[in-house]
């Protein structure tokens, strides 16, 4: 197989396109980097489009199995020079090889839509992110949520893009566990989850501590339940506030006046839906 050598070329120069988020949105494609995350996206519903390998890597025997499966599951794989992988991938330290996936439309996986008509079906533990704008956060907050069992995503139209390359190497192959929606209107989105018997908290600096240990059980039912983390610097918006149920915070006897929001996101989850009552 030819190695290719040139960045005018025509499927390097739209790999490269990818990494801005009006191409993505456009050609409805996302580029996933490193071996897990490909190894990940091939056992899920996903469509890889192409697989690129750095020409060390693609001669490398350590990664047979890989190639194996491009040819079993006939995907478009091709090999570039070192130099030009470097200048294509996103990361300082590769592990020379990446993938181009086509995003799912909603009919065949949770992929990020506007809320009109989605169907919430079986999800009844949810995480609801608004205006979370770091991709790190994002990343993580998925990941965590795919750890700790929840059935759903939601984002906030101010949120980080769910498919910015930061994201998804912070989710390490959990977006494609845990479906993501976009909501346009979370205020209205709110109201439909109670109306389905949802329970909605927020984390919030004004919310009540939940060290006490009967404070979950006073929650009542977390098998349905929507935890909300808010932006990291102002928090959740007043009018999503006022929409929840309870409002929440995580005691803190340290001097810190606050915590990462993936991180307060992480403890949240564990507590809510990991709790017995």
């Amino acid at each position: 197989m030819e190695t290719i050598i040139s960045p005018s070329n025509k499927t390097v120069k739209h790999i490269k396109s990818l990494y801005q988020k009006k191409n993505r949105d456009s050609y409805r494609e996302i580029i996933i980097e490193g071996l897990k995350n490909i190894n990940e996206a091939i056992s899920s519903e996903w469509k890889i489009e192409t697989i690129v390998f750095s020409e060390t890597v693609y001669r490398s025997e350590d990664f047979d199995f890989l190639k194996n499966s491009c040819v079993l599951k006939k995907i478009k794989t091709i090999i570039v020079s070192e130099k030009l992988f470097n200048d294509i991938c996103d990361t300082e330290n590769s592990q020379g090889i990446l993938a181009v996936l086509k995003i799912p439309d909603k009919s065949s996986f949770g992929a990020v839509t506007a809320d009109d008509g989605f169907d919430l079906g079986n999800h009844r533990k949810i995480v609801i992110l608004d205006s979370l704008q770091d991709p790190g956060n994002m990343g993580t907050v998925i990941r965590t949520a795919d750890a700790f069992g929840a059935d759903m995503v939601i984002v906030s139209e101010g949120c980080v893009d769910v498919y910015n390359p930061k994201t998804l190497r912070a989710a390490m192959g959990s977006i494609f566990h845990v479906p993501v929606y976009k909501s346009y209107d979370i205020e209205k989105l709110i109201g439909e989850l109670k109306g389905l018997g949802i329970k909605i908290l927020a984390a919030h600096l004004n919310g009540e501590n939940f060290e006490d240990k009967d404070f979950i059980g006073n929650v009542g039912d977390t098998s349905s339940i929507a935890v909300i983390i808010g932006n990291e610097a102002n928090g959740i918006r007043d009018s999503i506030a006022a929409a929840a149920d309870r409002l929440i915070k995580i005691p803190m006897p340290g001097k810190a006046e606050s915590l990462n929001a993936s991180v307060a996101a992480g403890i949240l989850m564990y507590e809510i839906f990991l709790s017995k009552t």
